[in-house]
Protein backbone atom coordinates (compact mmCIF):
# COMPACT_ATOMS: atom_id res chain seq x y z
CA UNK A 1 0.00 0.00 0.00
CA UNK A 2 1.20 3.45 -0.37
CA UNK A 3 2.86 6.04 1.86
CA UNK A 4 1.14 9.43 2.34
CA UNK A 5 2.18 12.62 3.65
CA UNK A 6 -0.54 14.55 4.39
CA UNK A 7 -0.38 18.61 4.94
CA UNK A 8 -2.30 20.66 7.31
CA UNK A 9 -2.83 23.94 9.00
CA UNK A 10 -4.56 23.59 12.28
CA UNK A 11 -2.80 21.75 15.29
CA UNK A 12 -4.81 18.55 14.30
CA UNK A 13 -6.40 18.42 17.61
CA UNK A 14 -7.63 16.16 15.93
CA UNK A 15 -9.33 17.83 12.64
CA UNK A 16 -12.78 15.38 12.34
CA UNK A 17 -12.42 15.26 8.33
CA UNK A 18 -9.17 14.68 8.06
CA UNK A 19 -8.90 12.55 11.33
CA UNK A 20 -11.93 10.54 9.75
CA UNK A 21 -9.92 10.33 6.67
CA UNK A 22 -6.74 9.21 7.85
CA UNK A 23 -8.56 5.70 9.82
CA UNK A 24 -9.76 5.13 6.77
CA UNK A 25 -6.63 5.25 4.83
CA UNK A 26 -4.88 3.46 7.47
CA UNK A 27 -8.01 0.96 7.79
CA UNK A 28 -7.35 0.25 4.08
CA UNK A 29 -3.52 -0.69 4.50
CA UNK A 30 -1.95 2.62 3.75
CA UNK A 31 0.69 4.66 5.88
CA UNK A 32 0.35 8.41 6.66
CA UNK A 33 2.45 11.14 7.84
CA UNK A 34 0.69 14.26 8.84
CA UNK A 35 2.77 17.56 8.76
CA UNK A 36 0.55 20.00 10.69
CA UNK A 37 0.81 23.57 12.24
CA UNK A 38 0.44 24.21 15.55
CA UNK A 39 -0.08 27.87 16.34
CA UNK A 40 -0.35 27.56 19.60
CA UNK A 41 2.27 29.13 22.55
CA UNK A 42 3.55 25.89 23.69
CA UNK A 43 2.37 25.31 27.73
CA UNK A 44 1.12 22.16 30.00
CA UNK A 45 -1.27 19.69 28.45
CA UNK A 46 -0.30 21.45 24.76
CA UNK A 47 -0.21 18.97 22.19
CA UNK A 48 3.34 16.85 21.52
CA UNK A 49 5.43 18.00 18.75
CA UNK A 50 5.59 14.38 17.57
CA UNK A 51 3.42 11.16 17.87
CA UNK A 52 2.81 8.09 16.96
CA UNK A 53 -0.70 6.57 16.49
CA UNK A 54 -2.70 3.46 14.73
CA UNK A 55 0.58 1.22 16.01
CA UNK A 56 3.03 2.84 14.17
CA UNK A 57 0.69 3.51 11.06
CA UNK A 58 0.22 7.63 11.55
CA UNK A 59 2.78 9.96 12.29
CA UNK A 60 1.65 13.05 13.54
CA UNK A 61 4.67 16.10 13.22
CA UNK A 62 3.41 19.50 14.83
CA UNK A 63 5.62 22.44 13.79
CA UNK A 64 5.41 25.62 16.01
CA UNK A 65 4.95 28.80 14.47
CA UNK A 66 3.26 31.08 16.83
CA UNK A 67 0.12 32.59 15.53
CA UNK A 68 -3.64 33.05 15.90
CA UNK A 69 -6.55 32.59 13.10
CA UNK A 70 -7.96 35.94 11.89
CA UNK A 71 -4.63 38.12 11.24
CA UNK A 72 -5.26 39.20 7.62
CA UNK A 73 -2.43 39.99 5.31
CA UNK A 74 0.31 39.47 8.43
CA UNK A 75 -0.33 35.95 8.60
CA UNK A 76 1.06 35.52 5.06
CA UNK A 77 4.91 35.49 6.38
CA UNK A 78 4.06 32.98 8.81
CA UNK A 79 2.17 30.91 6.43
CA UNK A 80 5.09 31.09 4.06
CA UNK A 81 7.43 29.66 7.63
CA UNK A 82 5.40 26.86 8.03
CA UNK A 83 6.12 26.22 4.49
CA UNK A 84 9.63 25.81 4.80
CA UNK A 85 9.78 24.22 8.00
CA UNK A 86 7.45 21.47 6.39
CA UNK A 87 9.36 21.38 3.16
CA UNK A 88 12.65 20.54 4.82
CA UNK A 89 10.98 18.34 7.09
CA UNK A 90 9.34 16.33 4.14
CA UNK A 91 11.68 16.32 2.14
CA UNK A 92 13.80 13.70 3.94
CA UNK A 93 11.41 10.44 3.31
CA UNK A 94 10.18 9.22 0.36
CA UNK A 95 6.27 9.17 -0.44
CA UNK A 96 3.52 7.98 -3.46
CA UNK A 97 0.88 10.32 -2.49
CA UNK A 98 1.21 14.23 -1.23
CA UNK A 99 -2.17 15.14 -0.03
CA UNK A 100 -3.03 19.03 0.83
CA UNK A 101 -5.63 19.88 2.66
CA UNK A 102 -7.25 23.04 1.62
CA UNK A 103 -5.41 25.54 -0.96
CA UNK A 104 -3.20 27.30 2.15
CA UNK A 105 -1.46 23.51 1.40
CA UNK A 106 -1.45 23.74 -1.88
CA UNK A 107 1.38 25.03 -3.05
CA UNK A 108 3.36 23.79 -0.74
CA UNK A 109 2.37 20.42 -2.06
CA UNK A 110 3.08 21.74 -5.44
CA UNK A 111 6.61 22.77 -4.83
CA UNK A 112 7.59 19.35 -3.09
CA UNK A 113 6.72 17.64 -6.32
CA UNK A 114 7.58 19.98 -8.96
CA UNK A 115 10.92 20.25 -7.68
CA UNK A 116 11.58 16.66 -6.74
CA UNK A 117 12.32 16.15 -3.66
CA UNK A 118 10.78 12.91 -3.10
CA UNK A 119 13.68 11.40 -5.44
CA UNK A 120 13.91 7.92 -3.87
CA UNK A 121 9.71 7.76 -4.47
CA UNK A 122 10.48 8.66 -7.89
CA UNK A 123 13.95 5.69 -8.14
CA UNK A 124 11.58 3.63 -6.56
CA UNK A 125 8.70 3.69 -8.95
CA UNK A 126 10.44 5.99 -11.51
CA UNK A 127 6.91 8.51 -11.16
CA UNK A 128 6.36 11.23 -9.63
CA UNK A 129 4.53 11.15 -6.48
CA UNK A 130 0.53 11.73 -7.03
CA UNK A 131 -1.00 14.99 -5.66
CA UNK A 132 -3.93 15.50 -3.54
CA UNK A 133 -6.06 18.70 -3.05
CA UNK A 134 -8.83 17.97 -0.24
CA UNK A 135 -10.72 21.14 -0.90
CA UNK A 136 -12.55 21.96 2.63
CA UNK A 137 -13.80 25.35 1.09
CA UNK A 138 -13.64 27.54 -1.80
CA UNK A 139 -10.76 29.11 -0.07
CA UNK A 140 -10.75 32.17 -1.92
CA UNK A 141 -13.99 32.68 -1.35
CA UNK A 142 -13.59 32.20 2.35
CA UNK A 143 -11.28 34.62 2.71
CA UNK A 144 -13.04 37.49 2.05
CA UNK A 145 -13.55 39.78 4.41
CA UNK A 146 -10.33 38.46 5.77
CA UNK A 147 -8.16 39.70 3.48
CA UNK A 148 -8.51 42.49 0.78
CA UNK A 149 -10.10 42.60 -2.81
CA UNK A 150 -6.56 42.49 -4.72
CA UNK A 151 -5.23 39.28 -2.49
CA UNK A 152 -8.22 37.54 -2.85
CA UNK A 153 -8.09 37.83 -7.10
CA UNK A 154 -4.30 37.11 -6.62
CA UNK A 155 -5.41 33.41 -4.23
CA UNK A 156 -8.57 32.70 -6.83
CA UNK A 157 -6.07 33.28 -9.99
CA UNK A 158 -3.04 30.95 -8.05
CA UNK A 159 -5.60 28.50 -7.88
CA UNK A 160 -7.09 28.41 -11.23
CA UNK A 161 -3.18 27.74 -12.13
CA UNK A 162 -2.75 24.85 -9.97
CA UNK A 163 -6.10 23.53 -9.82
CA UNK A 164 -5.57 21.35 -13.24
CA UNK A 165 -1.83 19.89 -11.78
CA UNK A 166 -3.83 18.06 -9.18
CA UNK A 167 -4.38 14.23 -10.11
CA UNK A 168 -7.44 14.08 -7.85
CA UNK A 169 -9.49 16.89 -6.01
CA UNK A 170 -11.67 15.75 -3.21
CA UNK A 171 -14.13 17.92 -1.77
CA UNK A 172 -17.58 18.70 0.54
CA UNK A 173 -20.31 18.73 -1.33
CA UNK A 174 -22.06 18.50 -5.44
CA UNK A 175 -21.81 22.48 -5.84
CA UNK A 176 -18.16 22.68 -4.54
CA UNK A 177 -17.54 20.02 -6.95
CA UNK A 178 -19.04 21.68 -9.87
CA UNK A 179 -17.37 24.55 -9.29
CA UNK A 180 -13.88 23.18 -8.98
CA UNK A 181 -14.30 21.29 -12.18
CA UNK A 182 -15.56 24.30 -13.98
CA UNK A 183 -11.96 25.81 -13.08
CA UNK A 184 -10.29 22.34 -14.97
CA UNK A 185 -9.71 20.51 -11.72
CA UNK A 186 -9.86 16.93 -13.04
CA UNK A 187 -10.41 13.93 -11.14
CA UNK A 188 -12.93 15.54 -8.38
CA UNK A 189 -14.33 12.83 -6.12
CA UNK A 190 -17.15 14.30 -3.73
CA UNK A 191 -16.62 13.45 0.21
CA UNK A 192 -19.30 14.57 2.78
CA UNK A 193 -18.22 15.14 5.54
CA UNK A 194 -20.29 12.51 6.97
CA UNK A 195 -19.80 10.46 10.21
CA UNK A 196 -20.21 7.18 11.58
CA UNK A 197 -23.44 6.98 12.88
CA UNK A 198 -22.42 4.39 15.55
CA UNK A 199 -20.46 7.27 17.16
CA UNK A 200 -23.12 9.50 17.52
CA UNK A 201 -26.09 7.05 19.40
CA UNK A 202 -26.90 6.66 23.07
CA UNK A 203 -28.87 5.46 25.97
CA UNK A 204 -31.65 7.31 27.24
CA UNK A 205 -30.00 7.47 30.81
CA UNK A 206 -26.69 9.30 28.73
CA UNK A 207 -29.48 12.07 27.53
CA UNK A 208 -31.26 12.46 31.27
CA UNK A 209 -27.84 12.94 32.92
CA UNK A 210 -26.49 15.37 30.37
CA UNK A 211 -29.52 17.52 31.19
CA UNK A 212 -29.37 17.29 34.85
CA UNK A 213 -25.63 18.37 34.31
CA UNK A 214 -27.15 21.72 31.98
CA UNK A 215 -30.01 22.14 34.42
CA UNK A 216 -32.41 22.11 31.91
CA UNK A 217 -36.10 21.89 33.35
CA UNK A 218 -38.65 19.02 32.23
CA UNK A 219 -41.25 21.36 30.10
CA UNK A 220 -37.51 22.74 28.37
CA UNK A 221 -36.09 21.70 25.29
CA UNK A 222 -32.28 21.88 24.25
CA UNK A 223 -30.78 23.73 21.38
CA UNK A 224 -27.07 22.77 20.50
CA UNK A 225 -24.35 24.86 18.64
CA UNK A 226 -20.62 23.60 19.23
CA UNK A 227 -18.79 25.84 16.40
CA UNK A 228 -16.08 28.53 15.66
CA UNK A 229 -18.05 31.49 16.51
CA UNK A 230 -16.00 33.55 14.21
CA UNK A 231 -17.17 37.34 12.68
CA UNK A 232 -19.60 35.37 10.22
CA UNK A 233 -21.75 33.92 12.47
CA UNK A 234 -25.18 35.02 13.63
CA UNK A 235 -24.12 35.07 17.22
CA UNK A 236 -25.99 38.21 18.74
CA UNK A 237 -29.25 37.33 16.77
CA UNK A 238 -29.37 34.40 18.06
CA UNK A 239 -28.47 35.70 21.95
CA UNK A 240 -31.43 38.03 21.71
CA UNK A 241 -33.74 35.32 20.24
CA UNK A 242 -33.22 32.86 22.59
CA UNK A 243 -33.08 35.35 25.66
CA UNK A 244 -37.04 35.95 24.64
CA UNK A 245 -37.74 32.30 24.34
CA UNK A 246 -38.06 30.88 27.78
CA UNK A 247 -39.17 26.83 26.02
CA UNK A 248 -35.20 26.47 24.94
CA UNK A 249 -32.30 25.69 26.35
CA UNK A 250 -29.38 27.05 24.02
CA UNK A 251 -25.87 25.07 24.76
CA UNK A 252 -23.13 26.81 23.18
CA UNK A 253 -19.62 25.52 22.55
CA UNK A 254 -16.47 27.06 20.60
CA UNK A 255 -14.28 29.76 20.82
CA UNK A 256 -13.76 32.87 18.56
CA UNK A 257 -14.76 36.53 18.03
CA UNK A 258 -18.07 35.77 19.80
CA UNK A 259 -16.63 33.85 22.64
CA UNK A 260 -16.97 37.13 24.76
CA UNK A 261 -20.49 37.99 23.94
CA UNK A 262 -21.50 34.32 24.06
CA UNK A 263 -19.59 33.83 28.06
CA UNK A 264 -21.67 37.60 29.04
CA UNK A 265 -25.09 36.24 27.99
CA UNK A 266 -24.71 33.10 29.98
CA UNK A 267 -24.41 35.18 32.93
CA UNK A 268 -27.35 37.37 32.23
CA UNK A 269 -29.36 34.94 30.73
CA UNK A 270 -31.00 32.00 32.59
CA UNK A 271 -31.24 29.93 29.42
CA UNK A 272 -28.03 30.12 27.68
CA UNK A 273 -25.11 28.41 28.30
CA UNK A 274 -21.93 28.64 27.76
CA UNK A 275 -19.25 25.65 27.37
CA UNK A 276 -15.95 27.29 26.07
CA UNK A 277 -13.91 24.83 23.85
CA UNK A 278 -15.20 21.86 23.05
CA UNK A 279 -12.68 19.18 23.14
CA UNK A 280 -13.72 16.94 19.20
CA UNK A 281 -14.12 13.92 21.29
CA UNK A 282 -17.08 15.35 23.04
CA UNK A 283 -19.18 16.78 20.26
CA UNK A 284 -20.75 13.13 19.37
CA UNK A 285 -22.35 13.42 22.62
CA UNK A 286 -23.24 16.93 23.07
CA UNK A 287 -25.18 16.27 18.98
CA UNK A 288 -26.70 12.73 20.73
CA UNK A 289 -27.42 14.72 23.37
CA UNK A 290 -29.54 18.20 22.50
CA UNK A 291 -32.96 18.01 21.11
CA UNK A 292 -32.08 20.16 17.73
CA UNK A 293 -28.45 21.42 16.45
CA UNK A 294 -28.36 24.78 15.09
CA UNK A 295 -25.90 26.06 12.23
CA UNK A 296 -25.57 29.44 11.28
CA UNK A 297 -23.59 31.78 8.70
CA UNK A 298 -23.79 34.58 7.04
CA UNK A 299 -25.68 33.82 3.78
CA UNK A 300 -24.36 36.70 1.66
CA UNK A 301 -20.95 35.14 2.34
CA UNK A 302 -19.43 34.16 -1.45
CA UNK A 303 -18.60 31.07 0.72
CA UNK A 304 -22.35 30.00 1.66
CA UNK A 305 -23.57 28.58 -1.82
CA UNK A 306 -21.17 25.45 -1.28
CA UNK A 307 -21.93 25.16 2.85
CA UNK A 308 -21.85 21.53 3.29
CA UNK A 309 -21.24 21.81 7.27
CA UNK A 310 -19.76 19.63 10.00
CA UNK A 311 -22.94 20.57 12.08
CA UNK A 312 -25.66 19.38 8.90
CA UNK A 313 -23.62 15.66 9.15
CA UNK A 314 -23.30 15.54 12.92
CA UNK A 315 -27.00 16.48 13.15
CA UNK A 316 -27.89 13.60 10.51
CA UNK A 317 -25.79 11.10 12.12
CA UNK A 318 -27.50 12.13 15.57
CA UNK A 319 -31.00 12.29 14.26
CA UNK A 320 -31.44 15.78 15.54
CA UNK A 321 -33.47 18.35 13.49
CA UNK A 322 -31.57 21.32 12.34
CA UNK A 323 -32.09 25.36 12.85
CA UNK A 324 -30.14 26.74 9.76
CA UNK A 325 -30.25 28.85 6.66
CA UNK A 326 -31.61 28.06 3.08
CA UNK A 327 -28.17 29.14 1.99
CA UNK A 328 -25.77 26.19 0.22
CA UNK A 329 -26.42 21.81 0.16
CA UNK A 330 -27.14 22.45 4.04
CA UNK A 331 -30.18 24.17 3.27
CA UNK A 332 -31.31 22.48 0.37
CA UNK A 333 -31.23 18.91 2.10
CA UNK A 334 -33.33 20.52 5.39
CA UNK A 335 -35.60 22.23 2.77
CA UNK A 336 -35.89 18.97 0.48
CA UNK A 337 -36.02 16.24 3.32
CA UNK A 338 -38.21 18.47 6.31
CA UNK A 339 -35.30 17.37 8.88
CA UNK A 340 -35.21 20.56 10.37
CA UNK A 341 -35.67 24.27 9.68
CA UNK A 342 -34.59 26.38 6.98
CA UNK A 343 -34.58 30.35 7.71
CA UNK A 344 -34.29 33.02 4.74
CA UNK A 345 -32.53 35.38 7.17
CA UNK A 346 -30.29 34.76 10.25
CA UNK A 347 -32.53 37.68 12.22
CA UNK A 348 -34.09 38.10 15.32
CA UNK A 349 -37.88 37.49 13.90
CA UNK A 350 -36.56 34.85 12.21
CA UNK A 351 -34.91 32.61 14.30
CA UNK A 352 -37.94 33.54 16.61
CA UNK A 353 -40.02 31.94 14.23
CA UNK A 354 -37.63 28.97 14.18
CA UNK A 355 -37.63 28.47 17.43
CA UNK A 356 -41.10 28.37 17.79
CA UNK A 357 -41.32 25.87 15.26
CA UNK A 358 -38.91 24.23 17.12
CA UNK A 359 -40.92 24.27 20.36
CA UNK A 360 -43.76 21.90 18.97
CA UNK A 361 -42.81 18.23 20.30
CA UNK A 362 -44.71 16.75 17.25
CA UNK A 363 -42.85 18.79 14.95
CA UNK A 364 -39.33 18.23 16.52
CA UNK A 365 -39.97 14.67 16.72
CA UNK A 366 -40.94 14.58 13.06
CA UNK A 367 -37.80 16.50 12.09
CA UNK A 368 -36.10 13.87 14.30
CA UNK A 369 -37.20 10.86 12.23
CA UNK A 370 -36.73 12.12 9.28
CA UNK A 371 -33.20 13.06 10.42
CA UNK A 372 -32.08 10.13 11.58
CA UNK A 373 -33.56 8.15 8.13
CA UNK A 374 -32.00 10.02 6.36
CA UNK A 375 -28.66 9.54 7.68
CA UNK A 376 -28.74 5.90 8.29
CA UNK A 377 -30.07 5.91 4.75
CA UNK A 378 -27.65 7.87 2.48
CA UNK A 379 -25.26 9.96 5.13
CA UNK A 380 -23.25 7.60 7.15
CA UNK A 381 -20.03 7.76 6.80
CA UNK A 382 -19.68 3.92 6.36
CA UNK A 383 -21.25 4.30 2.98
CA UNK A 384 -19.65 6.81 1.62
CA UNK A 385 -15.72 5.93 2.68
CA UNK A 386 -15.51 3.56 -0.51
CA UNK A 387 -15.20 6.80 -2.46
CA UNK A 388 -11.62 7.86 -0.68
CA UNK A 389 -10.47 4.04 -0.88
CA UNK A 390 -11.27 3.59 -4.41
CA UNK A 391 -9.64 7.00 -5.16
CA UNK A 392 -5.99 5.39 -3.88
CA UNK A 393 -6.55 2.45 -5.17
CA UNK A 394 -6.88 4.44 -8.87
CA UNK A 395 -3.39 6.97 -7.74
CA UNK A 396 -2.08 3.17 -7.44
CA UNK A 397 -2.84 2.05 -10.38
CA UNK A 398 -1.53 5.53 -11.91
CA UNK A 399 1.77 4.61 -10.02
CA UNK A 400 1.86 1.12 -11.17
CA UNK A 401 1.12 1.77 -14.57
CA UNK A 402 4.06 4.33 -15.08
CA UNK A 403 6.56 1.66 -14.46
CA UNK A 404 8.90 0.64 -17.27
CA UNK A 405 7.71 -2.66 -18.37
CA UNK A 406 4.37 -2.52 -16.84
CA UNK A 407 1.72 -4.22 -19.43
CA UNK A 408 -0.89 -0.87 -18.47
CA UNK A 409 1.89 1.46 -19.43
CA UNK A 410 0.64 3.41 -21.92
CA UNK A 411 -2.60 3.94 -19.60
CA UNK A 412 0.20 6.24 -17.58
CA UNK A 413 -0.84 9.62 -16.51
CA UNK A 414 1.67 12.42 -18.61
CA UNK A 415 4.61 13.32 -15.97
CA UNK A 416 4.61 16.72 -14.62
Amino acid sequence: MSRILMLLTNEFAPDPRVATEIETLIEAGHTVRLICWDRETPAAGALPAREMRHGGRLSIERIHVPSTHGRGLSQTWRLVRFWRVAGRRAGDEPFDTIHAHDFDTWPLAWHLARRGLHRRAAAESRSNAALVLDAHESYSDMMRGHLPGWACRLIRRMEDVLLPQADAVITVGRRLAAELTSRGARGVCVLPNCKRRADYQIEEEQRRAFRDEMNVAPEQWTLGYVSHLGPERPVPAMIRAVAAEPRVVCIVGGDGHFAPALREAAARHPNIRYLGRVPPRDVPRISACVDAIFCGFDPDNPNARFSAPNKLFEALAAGRPLLTGTYGEIGEIVSRHGCGVALPRFDEAELARGLATLSDPAARAEMAIRSAELGRAQYDWDFVKGRLIELYAALQRRSCCAKPGCANSLLASPTR
